[in-house]
């Protein structure tokens, strides 16, 4: 069985390759120069792949940091308040896309929502609370 870090960072890799493929995918739309598309594998494609799929790690590591903070903070509800957070974090980047990226926004919104269910929403389900709990009998903060 996978220890829960490395299931961990499979999702992220997971999270990272699909943002990736996205923006791979949809580099003729993300400022790269018309008929790059036509070219087929070309650096100017592969740039917007390269920089989503790069974000996507830092952004998960970040992402498992905070949840496993969350989930020792509050060992009962953490996973709630982490989907919450992820959720209203997408929405607020998914406010600010369509403010001062009016043209990318498509692409960032999906982006946005790629990454909270993955993170904010496999990740936990997926990881569960990684954070120690007292055995029976023993007073929280006190050595067995």
């Amino acid at each position: 069985m996978l220890k829960r870090t490395s299931l961990a960072w499979l999702i992220i890799v997971v999270v990272s390759l699909l943002s990736g493929l996205f923006g791979y995918w949809r580099a003729e739309h993300l400022g790269a120069p018309a008929g790059t598309a036509a070219q087929g594998f070309s650096l100017l494609r592969l740039a917007p792949a390269l920089g989503f799929a790069a974000g996507g790690v830092l952004f998960g590591w970040v992402a498992r940091r905070v949840y496993l903070w969350m989930s020792r903070r509050w060992p009962t509800r953490g996973q709630a308040v982490f989907l919450g957070l992820a959720i209203g974090c997408a929405a607020l980047l998914d406010l600010a896309a369509a403010i001062w990226r009016p043209g990318n926004a498509a692409e960032c919104i999906v982006l946005n929502w790629l990454w909270a269910l993955g993170y904010g929403w496999v990740m936990p389900r997926v990881v569960g609370g990684q954070a120690p709990t007292p055995q029976q009998g023993q007073v929280p903060g006190t050595k067995p």
